[in-house]
């Protein structure tokens, strides 16, 4: 798993997202921004959260883009749940399985010819 690789993964975007999901997504980075503005931090603590909100909407919204509205709605209001309850770190494991399953998905480069 690289960080390198989230920089290529395609982002979700709100034509593909419910709306209610928008707005539960939109409470979580209000949330993260919040508590960046109302703390002090060390430089690496700052660093290590502003990497998270640059990255919560891989990490809340990526979701199968042939999945009924439905089931977005509920795989996004799962993570949110999960985000604003702290569990931050189960999300991350979550998309590093993700990314890690649709690298070896990923059809390999024929063997240079001999």
């Amino acid at each position: 798993f690289s960080l390198e690789y989230l920089r290529t993964h395609r982002i979700p975007t709100p034509v593909t997202i419910p709306r209610q999901s928008l707005q539960l997504f939109a409470d979580c980075s209000v949330a993260l921004l919040s508590c960046l503005n109302s703390s002090s931090f060390s430089p690496d603590e700052a660093w290590a959260l502003r990497s998270l909100f640059t990255s919560l909407p891989l990490l809340l919204l990526r979701c199968n883009e042939r999945l009924q509205w439905h089931a977005k709605r509920h795989i996004i209001s799962r993570r949110c749940d999960e985000f604003m309850s702290g569990a931050w770190q189960d999300l991350w494991r979550q998309l590093q399985s993700d990314v890690t399953r649709s690298q070896s998905l990923r059809p390999r480069p024929y063997p240079p010819p001999s």
